[in-house]
């Protein structure tokens, strides 16, 4: 990490400790030195600073492009290397760039539901993260964060704030796919299927 990026990293992770009550769960699956596609649910604006606060490395944030029409707010976050996307769909220059960024060594931190949940509940997962994973072979991190939409009763320790990380999820150099588009929505059903699993975890 730079020096300006760990001290946020730091001073981001102490806050949400000291004050929500901040838990996490599977670091361990972060100990091997290699980048990784972080996929995440999404329940909050709040979300990107707890989750990227876990992680033990510096992350590039897949960012809904409207939270760039502030300029302020926009130079802060690309400060701390957010890409603006369309939810809807990904233009071919910003799926260059993030495949750019896995093939060089970085890790991505991305929310494949495309869109905040309203009711807590996991959404179903855009096709998007299979195609990065499937075209990068990069490795996922599949990430359940719960309670970071619950900030007040979090505070009041009447929830939990919780991010559980699941072990790695590889796909084999040596594949070879016969169907693409299939194997796009294959591979993101997969990882939402283990942050099912995750969230079962974290309810029990």
């Amino acid at each position: 990490m730079s020096f300006y990026y760990r001290v946020s990293h730091w001073l981001v992770r102490t806050f949400f400790k000291v004050f929500f009550g901040l838990k996490i769960y599977g670091e361990e699956n972060l100990k091997f030195r290699e980048n990784f596609i972080f996929a995440s649910n999404h329940l909050s604006y709040a979300d990107p600073p707890i989750v990227g606060s876990t992680l033990n490395r510096e992350v590039t944030f897949l960012a809904k492009k409207e939270l760039f029409e502030n300029p302020i707010f926009a130079w802060l976050i690309r400060k701390y290397h957010a890409i603006p996307v369309d939810r809807e769909e990904v233009d071919k220059t910003t799926m260059k760039l993030i495949l750019q960024k896995l093939k060089s060594g970085e890790s991505i931190l991305m929310f494949p539901e495309g869109t905040r949940s309203r009711d807590g509940k996991l959404g179903q997962f855009k096709g998007g993260l299979g195609f990065i994973a499937l075209n990068t072979r990069r490795t996922i991190i599949p990430i359940y964060i719960s309670g970071s939409n619950k900030l007040k009763e979090c505070f009041l320790r009447k929830e939990k704030l919780i991010v559980r990380m699941g072990p790695p999820i590889r796909i084999p150099l040596e594949y070879v796919t016969n169907n693409k588009k299939q194997d796009y929505i294959l591979i993101s059903k997969m990882v939402e299927n283990e942050l099912r699993m995750l969230k079962d975890e974290t309810e029990i």
